[in-house]
């Protein structure tokens, strides 16, 4: 963003279905620089050939233009296979000379996505010990491999433990 001419206006998204702009267009570097601060991750799925599209509709007013996705690599399949036509579709409007121009910038493991999740989460207080909690959770691998992961709790950003499962 600090590359970026100041009179560039920027739309903030997040990837999930049916999530608002988080910014409009805006040249406002400090307000951009407070949300990308303040955002929080989120359990929800994201669907990026969707927001992709958005950001897509949103430039297509402009004369140019530079849609850009800075995020994780995990996509299922089906993903996969709706950017791979995202990416085709940019290049051939781009051989007609219009835009925009996509940019990608994956800040995780491209692998595909495993799934696997918390299925049940319980919370406990421990009747001697009052100020002690007991929590019993439920995991499931719906993939078809063994996994190791780590099982990481947090409370308010506050970290609980981890654990190896």
């Amino acid at each position: 963003m600090d590359s970026l001419p100041s009179s560039d206006r920027v739309l903030l998204l997040r990837a999930e279905a049916a999530a608002p702009p988080i910014v409009p267009f805006t040249t406002d570097r400090a307000a951009l620089r407070r949300a990308i601060g303040a955002a929080q991750s989120s359990s929800g799925i994201a669907d990026i050939p969707r927001v992709l599209e958005m950001g897509r509709a949103a430039l297509a007013v402009s004369r140019r233009g530079l849609l850009a996705y800075i995020g994780p690599g995990m996509l299922d399949e089906e993903q996969a296979r709706r950017l791979q036509e995202f990416r085709a579709e940019l290049e051939k409007s781009r051989e007609n000379g219009s835009h925009p121009q996509f940019l990608v910038r994956l800040s995780a493991n491209s692998a595909a996505v495993q799934n696997r999740g918390i299925t049940r989460v319980s919370l406990r207080r421990d009747a001697a010990q009052p100020d002690r909690w007991h929590l019993l959770t439920q995991l499931k691998n719906y993939g078809d491999a063994q996994a190791n992961v780590a099982l990481k709790l947090s409370v308010n950003g506050q970290p609980l433990g981890e654990r190896p499962v």
